[in-house]
């Protein structure tokens, strides 16, 4: 027991182990659980523990070098070294640690010897892994670490098939409407990853969803102290935080960084060839999330499809809202020339969309059936340009109703006083042209879609934003 002691007391193996990533301990437990006892050796590539951990290898190369600064390992080869400080023999064939976070005991060491005195050697033998397991299992209880909420019942359906597909597919993209709580997703899989000491990237597509995801990973309980921001000089980046938020234009426009074990990319259908070159070229697991996974190229860099629901299923659950829909008037746009758009596909010419759709009575229309079934609740239109968009929001104002107007070319600041205002009630309808289309989180309860599409695409991020106020058991009109 004295050269046992001389590298597990009580203190030492504590102090060893309090100083390491979540990662390395539980390397150092598997390594620990595998290798044979009798010379203390484990033999294993690094490529087949990360997949064993369901790690990168990376993330284990990483811990190798934890371990062996804290001498608990020594690896060299593909063969691990296990407490090399320890003369292994006969004698002493196995030891049993017990782990109380919240206890007194930190740790305790069995010798086999004087264990065999009160049971077989076999049954001591398998104690001790029994243990072992148990020390260094993964928390499997469904109570996430840090999160103050549990996922709904279609999220935990998510999850189960993303955790079943983990090992046998590094790119997988989520398929799920609006209001099915991709964000959530992200904050579920955050959480699991962050709780290893694992660093994940959320990659966010337009600059106005940072500060709103960020406020939502919060808000579910991840740590805010871990949560950096990678657009352009942002004062809160921090390169070695575990929870990194970045935005689509800053990333592409930078070097991919090399310390991330996940990259989690929100409205994966948005194509940017910076983008899709990472997510082919790297080692690194992906995540794609999106509600209209239908453009033919995604197949090409996402080697699975997860889709857990339908809208239909969300809406029968509750999840989603039913709706209410109006439709006033039938403009004549047979002759509009169609395109192909890079995002949408096929859709209709703006510019003679425009000149229709800005005809002064289809406008007035706008306005006056919105005064009689909008009911005035938080409405969100969508335009065709920013002419067209221009003239409605004019026509609103005149009409006293309260209207701002967001294009592409509104600053980022403006954008979240716009949105301010709205959350707040003091504005009743935000007039866009093709901004609020994805991602955006405030409780909309009506919708007027001004500007005909061809494009599936744009037309289900477009109303599927509203059908999330089931919440609030509201019904939207559209």
């Amino acid at each position: 027991m004295q050269k046992w002691s001389r590298v597990f007391r009580t203190w030492e193996l504590f102090k060893r182990l309090s100083g390491l990533s979540p990662v390395a301990i539980e390397l150092y437990g598997y390594v620990a659980e595998h290798c044979d006892w009798r010379n203390g050796r484990y033999v294993a590539t690094s490529a087949e523990v990360a997949n064993a951990l369901s790690v990168t290898v990376r993330s284990v190369q990483r811990a190798n070098n934890e371990l062996e600064a804290a001498e608990l390992i020594r690896f060299k080869r593909g063969i691990y070294a296990v407490n090399p400080g320890f003369n292994w023999g006969e004698k002493l064939e196995y030891f049993k640690v017990l782990l109380l976070l919240n206890g007194e005991k930190i740790a305790q060491v069995i010798d086999f010897a004087e264990a065999t005195q009160a049971m077989s050697k076999l049954a001591t033998k398998g104690v001790g892994r029994a243990t072992l397991r148990e020390v260094f299992r993964p928390n499997t209880q469904g109570k996430l670490n840090m999160l103050n909420t549990n996922p709904k019942e279609k999220q935990v359906t998510a999850l189960n098939m993303l955790r079943a597909n983990w090992k046998r597919h590094r790119t997988m993209l989520l398929s799920a409407s609006i209001g099915f709580g991709k964000t959530a997703i992200a904050v579920f899989i955050t959480d699991g990853m962050v709780s290893r000491g694992m660093r994940i990237m959320f990659l966010a597509p337009y600059t106005v969803l940072l500060e709103q995801t960020a406020t939502r990973f919060v808000e579910y309980g991840l740590p805010s102290e871990e949560i950096s921001y990678v657009w352009r000089n942002h004062p809160l980046y921090d390169p070695e935080k575990l929870i990194q938020i970045a935005s689509a234009d800053t990333l592409i426009r930078r070097q991919f960084p090399d310390n991330i074990d996940l990259l989690i990319v929100d409205e994966a259908d948005l194509r940017r060839k910076k983008l899709l070159e990472i997510i082919r070229d790297t080692d690194i697991h992906v995540v794609g999330l999106s509600g209209t996974p239908f453009a033919p190229w995604l197949r090409k860099y996402y080697e699975k499809l997860i889709k857990p629901t339908t809208m239909k299923e969300l809406i029968s659950l509750g999840d989603l809202s039913t709706y209410e829909f109006y439709t006033p008037d039938r403009p004549d746009i047979s002759n509009v020339k169609t395109s192909n758009l890079a995002v949408y596909g096929r859709d209709y010419n703006e510019d003679q969309l425009a000149e229709i759709m800005g005809d002064s009575t289809l406008v007035g229309n706008i306005i006056k059936n919105w005064l009689e079934h909008g009911e005035d609740r938080a409405t969100v239109c969508f335009c065709v340009n920013v002419k067209h968009a221009n003239y409605v929001t004019m026509e609103f104002n005149r009409a006293g109703v309260n209207a701002e107007v967001m294009t592409a070319d509104t600053p980022h600041d403006e954008r979240q006083y716009i949105i301010n205002r709205f959350e707040q009630g003091v504005t009743k309808i935000i007039v866009n042209v093709g901004v609020l289309v994805v991602g955006f989180d405030s409780d909309v309860r009506c919708i007027i879609y001004a500007r005909p599409t061809k494009s599936e695409i744009r037309w289900v991020q477009c109303l599927a934003g509203a059908e999330n106020c089931a919440r609030k058991r509201q019904v939207p009109d559209i």
